[in-house]
This record gives structure tokens, sequence and C-alpha cells, in this order.
């Protein structure tokens, strides 16, 4: 028969099972305590330390003050009294705040502090909380070692630094803006064009500063696109100020977060009006230049037709006199004056070719449509190329100028397909509609390459004519490089680009028109499109 358990027994054996759970919670608490880096120390009501983990032991061992000094029994709060030097001051007010948690007056109190040893220089934040524990006031005191994060810091703030430093001196604008198009940054050199600090513009977007509203909605839309794409956008603004009317430059660059995303955009705004204005200056003087150099063809037109090809012609008449009287003279005098004559036959020609060239009276006479179509038959028969003519049924009269320019490309364009080009046709094509005159020129040939492209492998597309550094006016990129190439190939040995098509750029640039060149290894077509009104 079973003993029966007494109750006393029973209440042993509860107690012993009690105390061996509260001897696995304090090892898995000390355990806990233990795995952390953090500096950790409990302290009762009037501060003593009455537990610390391992890496407050571990560090107190290796560094001053001594180890009883900072440990189970010793004040903690001694150690702030009895700081002296520069620390005192700070050691004391933390010292206080500790005794404020204890009494309940604060809720936690930090500090962060330098513990620099002789080998390396470290910064530690100190926190205090205030705890219960069966009933009794406790401190828990958490060190912990920051020396990353303030390194980290300052390698930041030197960053910031050289960043203003740089920006804060820039000629141009620099300005950052967030998602919500806020500004986030604005170097001071705003101010000089605004008259308003660069405080001013922080934490607000451009709307709210007031921006025209045309600025305005340019602004928004290529920052958004920025924002959206991950690309950059430039663009070209105006602004005035007091009576004078300045012109902007922008570039928008992306700047990406840890995500990929783009976390803000920065503005670099250059003020361009300088340039502008001698931009304009060269278009007038390149305008008035071609102007000049068409009355000098005119003029040594008509001097060449009107002297030298008359004078030419009359030696031609005596000449000929003089053959059919030469039946005394001997075989080689007769074939002397023959070649003579033959030899001012083709002089007259070539005079009469040449005046044609430099100015057709038949451009004068029936306009572009009949200039072009007895340009192509003479171009035939000197060059022995096929020509193919397409002219509208009902050609227009343009103004004098718009004429000329389109006849100049016309001419520049056979030209360059009979010396560079190597192709055994051209193709002549115009076109009418309301707004503006089209002329196309192609061939078949090796194609062109711009001389600032490397030889690729298919084609490549040139333009001249509209900005591509969009905005008011010329496009900077345009005037700087004078021609954009797309090339993803063209053939070696292909035709370069020559200073013609910088000439017939800039005519169709005089009036309002663009130039383009299509060229790859099967042909180059040549497109000038002039408004029929200006």
């Amino acid at each position: 028969m079973a003993e029966k358990e007494t109750p006393s027994g029973h209440a042993d054996d509860l107690r012993q099972r009690a105390e061996a759970a509260q001897g696995e919670a304090d090892r898995l608490a000390r355990a806990t305590l233990d795995a952390l880096s953090t500096h950790l120390a409990i302290l009762d009501e009037t501060g003593v330390i009455i537990a610390v983990n391992r890496a407050w032991r571990n560090f107190a061992q290796a560094n001053p003050p001594p180890l009883s000094n900072v440990c189970e029994g010793a004040n903690y709060l001694a150690v702030y009294d009895a700081a002296r030097g520069a620390d005192a001051e700070q050691a004391a007010a933390f010292a206080a705040a500790v005794r404020a948690v204890m009494r309940g007056e604060l809720k936690e109190s930090s500090l962060q502090y330098p513990c620099h040893s002789s080998g390396e220089q470290r910064w530690f934040n100190v926190r205090a909380t205030r705890f219960f524990a069966e009933g009794a006031v406790r401190v828990v005191v958490a060190h912990e070692n920051i020396t990353g994060r303030k390194r980290a810091e300052e390698v930041l703030r030197a960053s910031e630094r050289k960043f203003h430093t740089v920006v804060d001196n820039f000629p141009e604008v620099i300005a950052r803006f967030d998602q919500q198009l806020r500004h986030i940054y604005v170097s001071p050199s705003v101010g000089q064009y605004t008259g308003l600090p660069a405080e001013t513009y922080l934490g607000k977007t451009n709307e709210e500063l007031g921006m025209p509203a045309k600025n305005l909605a340019l602004w928004n839309k290529h920052l958004r696109r920025v924002f959206e794409t991950g690309e950059r956008e430039s663009f070209e603004f105006e602004f005035r100020k007091a009576d004078r009317s300045h012109v902007f430059a922008s570039l928008l660059v992306p700047e990406f977060g840890e995500d990929g995303a783009v976390e803000s955009v920065m503005g670099i705004i250059r003020d361009i009006t300088s340039f502008k204005q001698a931009q304009e200056t060269l278009r007038q003087f390149s305008g008035e230049l071609l102007r000049v150099q068409d009355e000098e063809r005119r003029r040594v037109a008509r001097e060449l037709h009107d002297t030298v090809a008359q004078g030419l012609a009359a030696l031609s008449l005596n000449l000929s006199l003089l053959q059919s009287a030469a039946m005394a003279l001997n075989p080689r005098s007769k074939k002397l004056l023959a070649d003579s004559q033959a030899l001012v036959d083709q002089c007259v020609k070539e005079i009469r070719t040449s005046s044609y060239l430099l100015h057709p009276p038949i451009l004068d006479e029936l306009g572009l449509a009949g200039a072009i179509r007895d340009h192509a038959d003479g171009f035939a028969h000197r060059t022995g190329l096929r020509v193919d003519l397409e002219l509208p049924p009902d050609p227009v009269r343009l103004p004098r100028e718009t004429e000329l320019a389109l006849f100049r490309v016309l001419q520049e364009a056979l030209a360059n397909i009979q010396h560079h080009s190597g192709s055994k046709t051209a193709s002549i094509r115009v076109a009418q509609t309301a707004d503006d005159i089209r002329l196309e020129v192609r061939d078949q040939g090796r194609g062109m390459v711009p001389k600032t492209v490397p030889a690729p492998e298919r084609g490549h597309l040139v333009r001249f004519g509209p900005p591509m550094f969009t905005g008011a006016g010329g496009g900077l990129n345009d005037a700087q490089s004078g021609l954009e190439a797309r090339a993803p190939g063209a053939v070696s040995g292909s035709a370069p680009l020559g200073m013609g098509i910088f000439g017939m750029r800039e005519r169709m640039r005089q009036l309002g028109g663009r130039l383009e060149i299509q060229s790859d290894c099967h042909g180059t077509l040549v497109i000038a499109t002039v408004p029929r009104r200006r």
C-alpha cells in the first residue's frame, strides 16, 4: 500500500520547484544581459550598483577608474560627483538628472560624452531609465558605444562642408527639390537675381514663392518628369528683374535613394543672357554676311556676263572672221587659229556657267520652281547624272530671300552629290503647304558622317535648325556644337560634312526654318523647310 504525501511535503516540493524556476529565470535574465553589447548596470534608489552585465564588467576591467569603483556595491553617482576639470559641469548635470529619474520627476535622461583611450577616440551615449522591481525603485543605466555613428556623422559633416564650400561660392544657382517639389536647398547666389535670401525658399514650392504661371508650368513639368523617369531634363526660361529680362539654362539631375527611386532632384541654373545676346549678334552678323555675299555674287555674275563674257564673245567673232580669211596660212598656223577659236569658245561657256551659278537670272524672272528646273537640267547635262524632278503643279512665288536660300541649298546639295557621294542619280522634290515650303534632295551614294562622330556600323541622322536645348530662342547645345548627330553608323569612306552644310543651316536659321540630313550607307537625304510667311 502506497504511502500518502503529507501536506508539509507537498509544500516543500512546491517551494523547491518555485526556487528552481526562479533560479532558471535568474540565469536566463543574467544570460540575456550578458549577451548584450551595451554596458548595463542596475542601481537602487540611492545610486548603488546592485548588478552589471558582462560588457560593463569587461569595459571596467580594461579602462579606469578601478573596477571596484564602478561595479556591484559601488555608488554609481559618486563617480559623477567626484568629476573634476572640463567635464565636471556636464557630469554634475547628468548626476542631477539621474537623481530626478529616481524620484520620478523625469521618465529618463541621456547624455553623449567622449571616452577616449590612448589608442583611439571613442564616444558613448548613456541613458538612465526608472523601473520598479518587487516594489522598490530601480534605475537601469545603459552605456552604448556610438563611436561608429559619431565618425559617420563627422564624415557627413565634412562632406556637407565641402558641398557648401563649393556650391555656396558657385556662380550658378544650385537648388534641390523633394518629391513634393519643395526647396530643400538653394545656394546663396539666388539672391543676386531675386533679391531674396536663400532661406526664404526652404520648404516652399515655386508656386508658393509666386513664380509666374508660364515658368511655373515649365518647371513643374520637367521636375515631375525627372521624378518619374529618373532621367536628366534641360530647358530654358526667362526671368525679368527690374527693367531687364534674363535668360537661364536649367539642368535637372535626379538624386537616387538606397531603394533606387528618385529621392530628390538637383537643379543647376545658369544665367546665359550674355551668351544669348552674343548668339543673336552672331546670327545678325551671319545674316548680313550672307546678304553681302549674295549681293557680291550678283555683282560678280553681272560683271562676268556683261563684261568678260561679252569681250570673249567679240574675240570669238574676230577669230571666226580670221579663219574665213586664212586660206593662205600654212597648216600649223591654221591649227593654232582653230585651237584658239575652240579655247575662246570654251572660256565663254565656262564664264557663262560660272555667272549662272553665282546668280541665276532666271531665279528673279521665273521664281524658285523655274530656277530649280533649269538648274536640274543643266546639272544633268554637265555631270551625266540622272536627275528626277518633282515640282508642285501650281508653284507660288516666295520672298526673294526665301527663294534664294532654298536655291543655294539645292546648289550645295547637288554639288555634294557630284563631288562626294558617288551616286549615279539625284532626286529633287519640292512640296508646298499652307504653312511652309519643303525642298528634298536625295541620292543613292555612300553617305556622309559628321567629322566629330566615330565611324559606326549602320546610319546616322544629323539635324540643323530647331534648338535642342529647348526654350525661348535658339538652343544652347545647338549653338555650341552646330549639329546633332545620332550615329548608329556610317560606312568608312563616307563623305565628311563640309562647311557648305553649315552655310545651308545658317540660311535656314535666318528664315526661321530648319535643315535635316538623314544619311546611311544607302544614300543621303537633305531636307530644307522654311515657313511661307514670317
